[in-house]
């Protein structure tokens, strides 16, 4: 029994005639009739009871009821695989570095979520040096990192957009509060958090920051945004993070405030990373590095809006 004898049966019964079944499926009569005398000499069993009327016999009967499930199986399974070629359907795990998974980790997997929801997405973030490392080993498809490379392993290398640094997250109550900027040297005497210690970005902006004239401040490191907002309230130290952080978000959950840096910001690089030099993007993967590349463009394009780009 093949499944092209077995839809042919199942037309047969749902429009009640050969010649109808044939118009359906687009065959001849005879081709019809020789189908099912093919699929009744495979099984050793009579289907139809002949006559002017399509009756089926009871061996008939119970071949229908089970054969509809075998052919929806059968359409589930050209589906899936045809979704799967598409890149309709398929596994991604997609690395996002601080700060970018916290920023905008949230709206890209919504994104993806929206945009492809039979894509099974995971997100795994860390820091730069592991998450290169898994992509390294093939335990993640993409990553979006500040590093282009890692231990002198090749990778493709596409240039998102640049996070710009110049947002002062302050408790309430600070004495900077109420101000709309401030300048960097001001910053002398606070305990500050900028980013991931011993981390070649960090290193240049407490460079930037002394050149500044900010050369007594005490850096801090987390691992995690989020995690960082507790003690902001605190009243521990500031924090200073990208411009494009929802501030509204922010200032609704959170008791703290913001101010701007006046004179000077901090431009990190983001990029995508994939290792398709070595081994090709399944379709799902290529569709989610399109998707990220696109939402980097459109980050763009909200920088020059805001004029902080």
């Amino acid at each position: 029994m093949n499944l092209r004898e077995l839809n042919t049966f199942l037309a047969i019964v749902r429009n009640g005639s050969f010649n109808k079944a044939a118009a359906a499926l687009n065959y001849t009569p005879t081709s019809v009739t020789n189908q099912i005398h093919n699929l009744e000499n495979d099984l050793g069993v009579v289907l139809f009871e002949r006559g002017k009327s399509v009756r089926l016999t009871p061996v008939g009967r119970h071949l229908y009821e089970i054969g509809k499930d075998l052919s929806l199986l059968n359409q589930r399974v050209e589906d899936s695989v045809r979704e799967f070629s598409e890149g309709i359907r398929g596994e991604v795990a997609l690395g996002l570095t601080e700060p970018f998974l916290d920023v905008h980790g949230p709206r890209v997997a919504a994104g993806i979520a929206e945009a492809f929801p039979k894509i099974q997405l995971q997100i795994v973030g860390g820091y730069s040096e592991e998450l290169g490392r898994k992509l390294q080993a093939g335990q993640l498809d993409l990553l979006v990192s500040e590093k282009r490379s890692y231990r002198d392993h090749v990778f493709s290398v596409h240039e998102l957009h640049e996070m710009n640094y110049g947002l002062l997250i302050i408790p309430r109550g600070h004495r900077f509060e109420g101000r709309d900027s401030v300048c960097a040297a001001e910053l002398n005497g606070e305990r500050i958090m900028i980013g991931p210690k011993n981390s070649p970005w960090t290193d240049v902006f407490i460079s930037s920051l002394r050149e500044k004239g900010c050369t007594d401040f005490f850096p801090a490191s987390f691992s995690q945004v989020q995690n960082v907002f507790p003690f902001i309230e605190s009243g521990y130290m500031v924090a200073i993070m990208p411009m494009e952080m929802d501030v509204d978000y922010i200032l609704n959950r959170y008791n703290v405030s913001t101010v701007r840096l006046s004179d000077m910001t901090s431009r990190r690089t983001l990029n995508l990373l994939t290792n398709e030099a070595h081994v090709p993007l399944s379709a799902a993967q290529g569709r989610v590095k399109e998707f990220i590349l696109w939402y980097a463009e459109k980050l763009k394009a909200d920088q020059h809006i805001r004029g902080d780009g």
